[in-house]
């Protein structure tokens, strides 16, 4: 007969050391996000809104880091909001379904995954915005919109 105590011990703390090995490496902290720092997202995400809805590029991309911003151009910002519009019509509602933080050398990662309904499409769009701070700077990492209409 096994000794299942043993086992799940061993278990228990492989999987303790494995924790404490990968944010020592990695030296970041994952945690739960305040009020405050959904708000601060939620800006970012009005931001994007407000943009497409006048499909205002400058708006739109308010937020955006370096990077975003070589990835996302004017035209790209154009192509999407016209293709976005026509199949989805304007936003409806929209609620936060996750929010998480991850912690690292005075910045954090803001990853929160909104649910948007639109007019013509009942199934919600699953829209995941990601943003960095570091101090009172806030800007957007990286940004998507799921849904099999826009594919």
């Amino acid at each position: 007969m096994r000794n299942t105590n043993s086992i799940l011990g061993k278990t228990v703390l492989a999987l303790m050391l494995c924790g404490i090995l990968t944010t020592g490496v990695i030296g970041c902290d994952a945690g739960k996000m305040s009020e405050s720092e959904i708000a601060t997202v939620n800006a970012v995400m009005d931001n994007l809104m407000q943009g497409i809805e006048e499909k205002n590029y400058e708006v739109f991309s308010r937020d955006f880091n370096e990077a975003m911003s070589a990835a996302f151009d004017e035209n790209a910002f154009l192509a999407f909001a016209e293709d976005l519009t026509e199949k989805l019509g304007a936003p409806q509602s929209r609620e936060v379904t996750l929010s998480s933080k991850i912690q690292q050398q005075g910045e954090a990662i803001l990853t929160v995954v909104y649910e948007i309904t639109y007019e013509k499409d009942p199934t919600p769009v699953k829209v995941t915005i990601q943003a960095q701070t570091k101090g009172d700077i806030v800007t957007l990492t990286g940004m998507s919109f799921d849904s099999p209409v826009l594919k």
